[in-house]
């Protein structure tokens, strides 16, 4: 489309990459990423990740569509249910083979289960290797991240995790150390109470496209928006479009229906000393003067 191609020139795109995302029966569309500024020649790991987020974000959808059956079409209840547990088997699989390192925790840091990614990136054969492990106890993570996830929902850090001063606690076959780009949840339950951490984490070797790669890697976590309680929208603040998942919606006490760039120029749910701080967040960001933004505000819940 002619929009599409100038705003792409303009930003003097030279390399994009694109896959389908599939449905049951059909494409529910594409996802795509593009790298500016200079040319690159994408490798097949590349696509390969892209194509496990492309998977990721279908089978978010498919659920999303078979959960809406389930309330709606109460004749197709037997179908939906039969659909939910394919793709949580899809998703179980997923999560064990997407090229990114993926671990759950219990409350008191204890892992309860990697994936394959995960397990090589820590040198473990099994989860039996981490039995007396802790993240709470390890010594390769900051104490400043120890701190956060007390308060927040996501915590993220670089770190030059040692192997070394985790002998003999944890059995990897990996010596030395490696530097490592990390992300943390927390997940909560129906009631909004903590119930454990989700934890990914690429091996930092070439820092630009690990950052990248980490941040989308963020639809991953939109598939666990419900249980975390986490919402995410995306806005460009150039042109005022953009989306958001439903669990944001949610958290603002906003209709799916409103627009997120309509949302953003009210944000009639905040508390009127909140919204006048975000709102001008945004407009220093036009300006260049600021980049984020991280405050707990207050919002009036419908009902």
């Amino acid at each position: 489309a002619e929009a599409e191609y100038k705003l792409l020139k303009s930003q003097d795109i030279q390399s994009i990459m694109v896959v389908p995302l599939i449905g049951e029966n059909d494409v529910l569309g594409y996802l795509g990423i593009d790298i500016v500024k200079r040319k690159y020649n994408w490798t097949k790991e590349d696509f390969q990740w892209l194509l496990s987020m492309a998977n990721i974000i279908s089978i978010f959808m498919t659920l999303k569509d078979s959960q809406e059956q389930l309330c709606n079409e109460q004749i197709k209840l037997k179908a939906a249910n039969k659909s939910l547990k394919v793709n949580e088997e899809k998703m179980k699989k997923l999560f064990a083979h997407i090229p990114i390192g993926a671990a759950y925790f219990d409350l008191n840091g204890k892992p309860t289960q990697y994936n394959n990614k995960g397990l090589d990136v820590f040198g473990l054969t099994s989860i039996e290797d981490v039995n007396d492990y802790s993240f709470f106890k390890d010594p390769n993570v900051p104490q400043e991240v120890l701190d956060k996830i007390k308060y927040l929902d996501f915590v993220e850090y670089d770190t030059t995790y040692d192997f070394e001063k985790l002998r003999p606690i944890v059995k990897s076959w990996r010596n030395g150390s490696i530097k490592l780009y990390i992300k943390i949840a927390k997940l909560h339950d129906d009631y909004g109470n903590p119930i454990g951490y989700l934890m990914a984490c690429i091996e930092d070797t070439d820092k630009m496209m690990a950052n990248n790669r980490i941040r989308d890697f963020e639809s991953f976590f939109s598939v666990i928006s419900e249980s975390a309680k986490i919402g995410y929208a995306k806005l460009n603040l150039l042109n005022n479009k953009g989306y958001a998942i439903k669990q944001w919606y949610t958290n603002i006490g906003e209709d799916e229906k409103k627009s997120v760039s309509q949302i953003i120029k009210e944000y009639e749910h905040l508390h009127p000393e909140d919204r006048e701080d975000i709102l001008k967040f945004f407009s220093d960001v036009r300006e260049g003067k600021v980049k984020s933004y991280n405050k707990e505000v207050r919002v009036h819940l419908p009902g």
